[in-house]
């Protein structure tokens, strides 16, 4: 039997969908795998999950997870991290066709991440590795896009994807998205948008979602270790740029966060409590996650 309190936001998270949960198997403790996430998505009645690692693919663990918790859609995606061998054309192409829905600009071993928030360490595990890090731009010295993403973007465009753009910086996120546009990729997120990374105001958000860019709205930064602002600044934000420009996802899958569907029940709820209605949120939790993953 659920324990999930009767209310608004237990019946919105009726047919949600979250783009953005960590599962493990991960380098990072994570407290439920892919199938555990979807039978807890599942048993919440959600529609759908996509699961994400910053260190390995997660499409073909994904499809597992489906044959495991049938009754609930599970996607997974590709982060281009150093790991994953970083802007690297052939996981790109081999995970699309293994079904990723998502390719995720580089994360924990973007320059921008390790500039702001420094080199990634993994509770419970010894956080060395033989190789250094190196942060990944998508810049060239110049400045100018580096030129293996067009083949990446090309990919993306292809299979209709989308296009996420990770930890990377606004000027890198500017540069990436004009060349994304010009090459026609339709979907791209501008992700956790409320993160400290990239930290994005509504100004900066309207100037991306005139070029068509759907903002991601995190649960993440609300919750303490990751605290970044209160739930009436979102309330604001998305009156301010329209919830048919967003998209609500949980970023969790931590030790020290509830888990995945009910933090999205307490993401929802909150953002009731700030005022943001009914509807604005079935368009962010349900409509518009649905487009990015062509099931409507």
């Amino acid at each position: 039997m659920s324990v999930r309190p009767p209310g608004r936001g237990t019946d919105l998270l009726v047919g949600a969908i979250d783009l953005h949960v960590h599962t493990a198997p991960s380098l990072f403790q994570r407290p439920y795998d892919d199938a555990e996430t979807a039978a807890l998505a599942k048993e919440a009645g959600m529609r759908a999950v996509v699961v994400k690692d910053h260190h390995s693919p997660t499409a073909v663990r994904a499809y597992y997870a489906r044959k495991i918790v049938p009754g609930v859609e599970v996607f997974g995606g590709v982060a281009l991290n150093s790991y994953e061998g970083g802007l690297n054309p052939f996981i790109v192409e081999s995970e699309l066709k293994y079904g990723a829905r998502v390719v995720w600009m580089p994360t924990l071993t973007a320059e921008n991440h390790l500039r702001v928030l420094g080199a990634p360490t993994f509770a419970g595990y010894d956080s060395t590795f033989r190789v250094p890090v190196e942060g990944i731009t998508v810049l060239d010295a110049g400045g100018k896009l580096k030129p293996e993403l067009d083949l990446i973007l090309e990919m993306i465009r292809d299979e209709n994807a989308i296009l996420g753009t990770g930890h990377i910086s606004l000027e890198e996120t500017e540069a990436l998205v004009d060349r994304a546009l010009e090459i026609g990729v339709g979907k791209i997120l501008l992700q956790h948008v409320n993160f400290v990374i990239p930290d994005a105001g509504p100004d900066v958000q309207k100037r991306f979602i005139e070029r068509g860019v759907v903002m991601e709205y995190s649960f993440l930064p609300l919750t303490p270790l990751w605290w970044n602002h209160p739930p009436k600044v979102l309330a604001e934000w998305i009156q301010q740029v329209g919830p048919e420009n967003c998209v609500l996802v949980t970023d969790i899958g931590n030790m020290y966060n509830p888990a995945p569907p009910e933090g999205f029940r307490i993401f929802i709820e909150l953002l009731l409590t700030e005022g943001v209605s009914e509807d604005a949120i079935r368009t962010m939790a349900h409509v518009n996650p649905a487009k990015l993953l062509d099931l409507d």
